[in-house]
């Protein structure tokens, strides 16, 4: 009878607990609560103009930037047997763009919109503004390298303005 009692009590306690659950997303961040301080743009100004530079991002050594665009000159030539036929059977004119190494390349390309929307998102952050200046360069330094790349490997690319991405279920094309 003493198994019965605890039993049902565990049951009951189990099950009355979980009525109150309340979901939680940890992953997003609320667009009006970030940033609020300086140390919040430190953080937003580092993730967003530095991150996608990094040796695991656009410049990492097997797929990245500097292989790629070696890769469709002859500086990407390696002496390993057999290379003639691996690099014009596989690679004819610039189609490594579209194999692994440019793809990886490619799929940066939302940063230039997070950094376009991260130079407005910090402009109503009360601090100190020669700070903010810097943080506002940074983030356009970081913008215009990344657009420099991807001019470099795929030629003139549409950029965005602020009001296109601001609203962005709105069909427009960007010239």
């Amino acid at each position: 009878m003493n198994k019965l009692i605890c039993g049902i009590s565990t049951f009951l306690l189990l099950f009355s607990s979980a009525c109150t659950l309340e979901s939680v997303v940890y992953d997003k961040i609320p667009g009006n609560d970030f940033p609020g301080n300086e140390e919040d743009v430190r953080s937003l100004v580092s993730a967003s103009a530095y991150n996608v530079f990094s040796p695991r991002k656009i410049f990492n050594v097997a797929a990245g930037y500097c292989l790629t665009s070696d890769m469709v000159t002859d500086m990407g030539e390696c002496s390993w047997g057999n290379w003639e036929n691996w690099k014009y059977n596989s690679y004819e004119a610039n189609d490594i763009l579209l194999n692994d190494a440019g793809r990886n390349i490619y799929f940066y390309s939302n940063h230039l919109s997070s950094m376009i929307l991260n130079i407005d998102r910090i402009r109503s952050v009360p601090m100190d503004a020669a700070l903010l200046e810097r943080y506002t360069a940074e983030l356009k330094c970081g913008l215009e390298f990344l657009a420099f790349i991807y001019y470099d490997m795929f030629g003139p690319i549409p950029i965005p303005d602020l009001e296109t991405l601001k609203n962005p279920r709105e069909e427009k094309i960007v010239p």
